[in-house]
């Protein structure tokens, strides 16, 4: 009961949608690259704010951007998706979709206080049957512990050695990834 009275506390303070973030690839950092099983690519970015709050051990400030871009591997002959000589896809074209999370100033401390995004990076447009409260809001609760980041622990690498880290899933879609040591 008390993580539903949670969910409709988060729910009632997160009305609010991440806006698209101008020129994202050059504004906020790339911390993270991975792949997916079913030929999905992606580029993770973020605020360089972010980075030195997690250097100087503190927490993710209030204007923090997260930005991951997609993009659809390319077709192998045979079947499944072509791959370079270190195994990652290599990568066809960018899809259409860019998911964004912002931080905002906290209301409680169930909802670590962001707020979503789903747009078509090259209209800017939201992303058509996207709905960031259900689609993306619920399922990053799921990482409270790491102030709602999938990522937390691969950016937090990033941030203390300068490394673009590799996020690689088995799993198709949007389906959460197992730790690394699982796959």
């Amino acid at each position: 009961m008390g993580l539903a009275l949670g969910l409709l506390m988060v729910q009632a303070q997160t009305s609010q949608v991440a806006p698209f973030p101008e020129n994202y690839a050059k504004n906020l950092v790339l911390y993270g690259m991975g792949d997916r099983s079913d030929g999905k690519s992606r580029n993770f970015y973020i605020s360089p704010q972010a980075i030195e709050a997690i250097q100087k051990g503190l927490e993710l400030p209030v204007g923090t951007v997260m930005a991951i871009e997609t993009y659809s591997a390319k077709r192998a002959p045979g079947g499944g998706f072509e791959k370079d000589k270190s195994g990652f896809l290599l990568r066809d074209k960018p899809d259409h979709e860019l998911h964004v999370m912002l931080k905002v100033a906290p209301q409680t401390a169930l909802s670590k206080a962001w707020v979503f995004g789903a747009y078509d990076p090259s209209s800017r447009l939201p992303q058509a049957g996207v709905n960031p409260l259900k689609d993306c809001l619920f399922c990053h609760t799921e990482a409270l512990g790491n102030d709602m980041m999938f990522s937390f622990k691969e950016f937090k690498q990033f941030a203390l050695s300068g490394q673009v880290q590799r996020i690689d899933c088995p799993l198709p879609e949007r389906q959460r990834c197992p730790p690394p040591s699982e796959h």
